[in-house]
Order: C-alpha cells, then structure tokens, then sequence
C-alpha cells in the first residue's frame, strides 16, 4: 500500500494563490526573470503554484499529512528546515537545496490516493526519508522535546554513516544521518 505520494506539482487552490504577491506587471518569480531576459533563483515564498509546477524537474516527493502547520513545525523544530508558502492546506519544505510538498489530506479529495491511507498512523510504512547532511544526535534530542517517537537513537552502522530513526506525528520515518570518521573502527 502507497503511504507517501511520489508527485509532481499539484496546485494548492486559492489559499495559496491569495498569499502571493503580483509586481506592477503582474508577474512573480520566474514569469517575470524570463520576461526580463534575466536568469534568477526562484523566490519560494512568492511564486505563483503555476510557476512553481512548471519548474519541477526530475522526482519529487509530496507528503499527505493530517496538519499541515503541526508537520511544518517538526520539520523546522528537528532538522531546520525552511518552510515556504504555510497554509492549512500546503506548504513547500527545503533542505539544503532540495524541495518537497507538503499538502493537507482534505487537498487530495479527488485524488484516488486518499482512499489507500489509514485511518490511523504510521502513514509512511515501507519509506524512509533519508537526511544526509543532519547531526543524528541533534536530531534525535530536538525530536525528544517535539514528542516524536525515536525508533532507533544514533547509532554509528557498518555503512559508513552514523544515522538514528525518528518517528513523525503523521508516522513518516526520517532518517538523520552524517558520515562517520573514516579512521574510528567500525561498529561490530
């Protein structure tokens, strides 16, 4: 069973094109760089869902969570990561220079992927969302004083990464992880 939707762009609706702001020509972000001639990074507290959809390339990863504002807060509170466009309904998360969607189970009433989520957590069985460049001890200490359940404390593996496992409200796994000391022995 599909517990984290792999997507591409799904608009948002209304609550997120209210918060954007126009210039005098009516453009945001990208329209208005290309209109200019100009190349720019996209601004993602203000561009429109339509530019921001159109500029997705690769894969993506969209979650389905039950609070969209409580989900934010963890991502911030736990590994600092910066959260873009909030609303009840959709928010855009960055870590390092990697984005992903977050969007409110009410967004995803015409979508076939609804039907398959529990009615209780963990949601995300079977997925693991790896964070390489995070601290895994900082990590699992912020997440302990957020209420999120630590699955595994940092532990140093034989792969060459010391990583540790945090339960999220919505049950997604994330996974911490930093490269150890190349000259420590390895963990028998």
């Amino acid at each position: 069973m599909i517990h984290a939707a792999i997507v591409l762009f799904r608009a948002a609706g209304a609550s997120l094109r209210a918060q954007v702001s126009q210039n005098r020509h009516g453009c945001t972000g990208l329209r208005r760089a290309h209109r200019l001639g100009k190349s720019a990074r996209m601004d993602y507290g203000t561009v429109t869902p339509e530019d921001f959809g159109r500029s997705l390339k690769g894969i993506g990863l969209n979650l389905l969570v039950r609070d969209v504002p409580a989900q934010c807060a963890f991502l911030r509170a736990v590994f600092g990561m910066q959260i873009f466009q909030p609303t009840a309904d959709f928010a855009i998360a960055s870590y390092g220079d990697q984005l992903f969607q977050i969007h409110a189970d009410g967004t995803y009433h015409a979508n076939p992927l609804l039907a398959l989520l529990p009615e209780t957590p963990p949601r995300g069985g079977g997925i693991e969302i790896r964070l390489y460049d995070s601290d895994p001890d900082a990590a699992a200490a912020a997440a302990k004083a957020a209420g999120a359940t630590i699955l595994q404390a940092p532990t140093d593996k034989p792969h060459g990464l010391r990583e540790c496992y945090i339960l999220c409200e919505n049950g997604y796994a994330w996974v911490p992880s930093r490269p150890t000391d190349p000259f420590q022995e390895p963990p028998k």
